[in-house]
């Protein structure tokens, strides 16, 4: 019988559709072929996806509580769940140690999501730069339910 076939790569914007008989042209592999050729040939770059406003609103008001997480138990940007999984005393020195060993703060730089709930973001230092990974809670409002700082390369 005769029939269709496609294949599209959502992050790329694109798609291709062929007809062929099914039995003598299976065209899956054909497709993959020439999604990549046009994706080579035309030097396309996946899609970026932009944070969403949550995700902007909560790193910021991260970053007001960092490296002292001062107020942070009081602040209500936190899951219920949050300090239990992560006891303030940790989350201190862990930042304090990263901060301190950063020196001068030099720039931060823009949120790179995962999702619409979870990514991270570049704090770059004088001396390290260091990561910030964290993820928000399904619920309205979303509150930071994850949360990881850690030492990064120069990039």
């Amino acid at each position: 019988g005769f029939g269709s076939q496609w294949r599209i790569m959502p992050d790329y914007g694109i798609g291709v559709l062929s007809f062929a008989n099914r039995t003598y042209a299976p065209m899956g592999t054909i497709n993959l072929r020439v999604l990549d050729t046009l994706i080579k040939i035309a030097g396309l770059q996946p899609r970026q996806m932009l944070p969403s406003k949550i995700l902007e609103q909560r790193k910021n008001e991260l970053l007001k509580i960092l490296p002292d997480w001062t107020n942070a138990e009081k602040s209500g940007i936190f899951a219920e769940n949050f300090f239990p999984d992560y006891p303030i005393d940790s989350l201190k020195k862990q930042a304090k140690e990263l901060y301190n060993k950063a020196g001068k703060i030099v720039a931060i730089k823009e949120m790179k999501p995962e999702n619409q709930l979870r990514g991270s973001f570049i704090i770059d230092g004088e001396k390290i730069n260091m990561e910030i990974f964290f993820t928000l809670s399904p619920e309205n409002p979303a509150l930071i339910q994850e949360y990881h700082i850690k030492e990064v390369p120069n990039q």
